[in-house]
């Protein structure tokens, strides 16, 4: 087999994504605690005494407050793992933490579009209810739909020490 042979076995992967989850969660609660706490205080702040009028309102902000958190945790989602596997490290803080990294098909780094590419994939495996994720198990190469899709590997070991020469690529 050409290229790259050092596949993740798929139960670090799983504990990179855990941590990543871990991650990202503590995330949301901070993104959660600036976009809702004012939303909060604004229904404290109104009592029991308020209008109708006041309650649509402060009901309107909340709204507007779950929308604000949505989009902004989605886009640290997005950003997160787009720049991370594209980074020098090319892997996430998961990956870098279960020592394996993402490259493309042929072991290079992935470009930022290649790396947007893998992360549109892991939104079409969330449609498919994680069997995108699954496939892990029974391909080859260890790839779910989004490697796939992306054409990118995840690899075991890191960056530094697996350099692949262009003779065992081809």
């Amino acid at each position: 087999m050409n290229g790259p042979t050092n596949f993740a076995e798929p139960v670090k992967r799983l504990i990179a994504a855990i941590i990543d989850g871990v991650i990202l969660g503590v995330g949301a609660v901070i993104i959660g605690a600036f976009t809702f706490i004012p939303t909060v205080m604004s229904l404290v702040a109104l009592g029991e005494d308020a209008s109708e009028e006041e309650l649509v309102t402060t009901f309107a902000g909340s709204l507007g407050a779950i929308f604000l958190f949505i989009i902004l945790y989605y886009a640290a989602y997005f950003l997160y793992f787009v720049l991370q596997h594209s980074s020098k490290f090319q892997a996430t803080l998961g990956k870098r933490a279960m020592k394996i990294y993402v490259t493309d098909e042929l072991g290079e780094r992935l470009t930022l579009s290649k790396a947007l590419v893998r992360m549109i994939g892991r939104v079409i495996n969330g449609f498919t209810m994680g069997i995108g994720y699954l496939i892990i198990l029974f391909t080859d190469k260890k790839q779910g739909v989004h490697d796939m899709i992306a054409k990118t590997l995840v690899l075991d070991g890191n960056v530094e020490q697996d350099s692949f020469s262009e003779e065992e690529i081809l």
